[in-house]
């Protein structure tokens, strides 16, 4: 009985180094998402733990938040109310999308399907994207209708409903911090300068500075409304207060879709990542003992940090200069799927190249 235990013991410890081992990998694929200009809130989770649940609640306490702003502000005829309510919904459908892509990514590819559904992410955020941007012609369009026609608006319920969005954005950072999830977002292939990570609470450095960032936005933007509430509370003869607030927060949502449309449309057309430096990539594997030459370098996206990539290298050592590549492309690129096709190199005045249009 006691070797059972022992070995039983053995093996528990092994799975939990397995399973440290895979979480350190899922942080480090979070570093390579830099400016957070593409995904907000993208979720860094354990997935062997499967830590769903916290995800629904925060989709549901966003979703509540945005329909509690429609109807505050029909009923007070504030469009500012509206815009923001965007904003909400903009951060619950992005939690939404990436439940969706879990599920569907966990998928096992078939012979249609080789890369697997990992794609699936990237069509939610297109139609994500696209949704933000009809809201926000909508917005515009009745914010030329209230320049041309004002209308009175309840200035104390912009007030109530700003200071009640103050902290919930607040509130819900901590959520977020609490159950550990990353607010980064970009196709970035560029390295973070922080390498340690907090333990205790499972977030990198990054994560940290994104969720932190993300909630001092938030507020900013719940005071922006409160400011716009009092002006059009003490001063109702102003009838553009709420109009122009309005265009503020427009072109923030704006700009918010244009970036997502961005990264979908780099992913989808098999563009480098952004930030991605494939020159760098390419004079590393140059550097390589025994490569004469790198050519028909391909560098592109299957989903959000699923970096992929290929290339011709000639080589005076098939073998040697194959293994070192791969094992520079994983450590310093964490580029986990590649293909390296390696030419003979031949003392010729001929230059190797590949017949086709797609290099």
């Amino acid at each position: 009985m006691k070797g059972e235990d022992e070995d039983n013991k053995d093996e528990d410890e092994d799975n939990d180094r397995d399973n440290e081992k895979d979480t350190d990998k899922d942080q480090e694929k979070s570093k390579h998402h830099g400016a957070d200009i593409i995904f907000v809130n993208l979720i860094n989770i354990n997935f062997k733990q499967k830590k769903i649940t916290p995800l629904y609640i925060i989709v549901f306490c966003y979703l509540a938040f945005c329909i509690t702003e429609v109807i505050c502000g029909y009923y007070s005829s504030s469009l500012t109310l509206m815009a923001d309510a965007a904003h909400y919904f903009s951060e619950s459908s992005c939690f939404a999308i990436y439940i969706v892509s879990i599920y569907v990514s966990r998928k096992n590819p078939t012979n249609n399907m080789s890369f697997g559904f990992h794609r699936g992410e990237i069509i939610g955020v297109l139609v994500r994207a696209t949704f933000l941007f009809g809201f926000s012609f909508w917005l515009l369009y009745y914010v030329g209708m209230s320049f041309i026609r004002p209308k009175e608006v309840r200035g104390l319920i912009i007030i109530i409903i700003g200071i009640i969005s103050t902290f919930f954005n607040l509130i819900m950072g901590l959520v977020l911090l609490f159950v550990g999830i990353s607010n980064s977002i970009s196709f970035s292939g560029k390295k973070n300068s922080c390498d340690h990570q907090h333990e205790n609470c499972g977030l990198n450095c990054d994560s940290l500075q994104k969720t932190f960032t993300n909630v001092i936005l938030k507020s900013i933007q719940s005071c922006v409304i409160i400011l716009a509430g009092i002006l059009v509370y003490f001063l109702p003869h102003i009838k553009y207060i709420d109009p122009v607030c309005t265009l503020l927060l427009t072109g923030i949502l704006l700009y918010d879709a244009y970036k997502h449309m961005e990264g979908v449309i780099t992913v989808l057309m098999e563009g480098s990542p952004l930030e991605f430096d494939v020159e760098d990539l390419k004079e590393t594997l140059k550097s390589i003992e025994g490569v004469k030459d790198v050519h028909d370098i391909h560098v592109w996206s299957l989903s959000i940090g699923k970096i992929s990539m290929s290339c011709h290298l000639i080589t005076e050592e098939p073998q040697k200069s194959l293994v070192a590549a791969r094992d520079v492309i994983k450590k310093r690129y964490n580029i986990t799927h590649s293909t390296i096709q390696v030419e003979l190199y031949k003392k010729s005045k001929n230059k190797q190249v590949c017949s086709g249009n797609l290099h």
